[in-house]
């Protein structure tokens, strides 16, 4: 989310400005993976040598992919050179990084040089999502009636994150 393939640049994408410059926790986005050469070319690859890519993320709560598919994606359709994921991060945080990694090309033939790549996102930034409840936490196990005591209370959104920032 936020770039845009960018053939023959070093590093193969560029900003693109109608995406979102951050997520919500909760809210869903499409994900773009590309296979291509070293100078960042779409390569489509023959239906017999198709690779399979997997996603992956280092969101701690885990992350809902696209719902038709199961994890790790298989038959993504690389063949055409691009497929087109639908992605949901549950976690809030600063760096939100999406890895996608090819498997083996078609059991049976010879794996090429370009066989099991990897390559990440840039960080994304995920917000809380909209406030969905309060958590009172007490300072103390036991009041007196009549005496003051001590409370936090905090605003969460419905993945339990800590709305506190962001455009929520």
């Amino acid at each position: 989310p936020g770039e845009a393939l960018d053939p023959g640049s070093p590093s193969g994408r560029t900003p693109y400005p109608p995406s979102p410059k951050y997520m919500l926790a909760g809210s869903t986005y499409t994900v773009t993976v590309y296979q291509t050469d070293l100078e960042f070319n779409v390569v489509p690859s023959p239906s017999a040598l198709e690779p399979t890519a997997l996603l992956t993320s280092n969101d701690p709560a885990g992350v809902d992919w696209t719902s038709s598919n199961p994890s790790p994606l298989t038959g993504t359709g690389l063949n055409a050179g691009s497929y087109s994921f639908t992605v949901r991060p549950y976690t809030a945080q600063n760096s939100f990084i999406i890895t996608a990694a090819t498997s083996s090309v078609a059991p049976g033939t010879a794996a090429g040089p370009d066989a099991d790549q990897t390559g990440n996102s840039s960080p994304i930034v995920v917000y809380p999502g909209p406030r969905v409840y309060l958590q009172m936490v007490l300072s103390t196990s036991t009041a007196v009636a009549d005496t003051t005591f001590g409370a936090y209370l905090t605003v969460h959104d419905a993945y339990s994150n800590i709305v506190s920032t962001g455009p929520n």
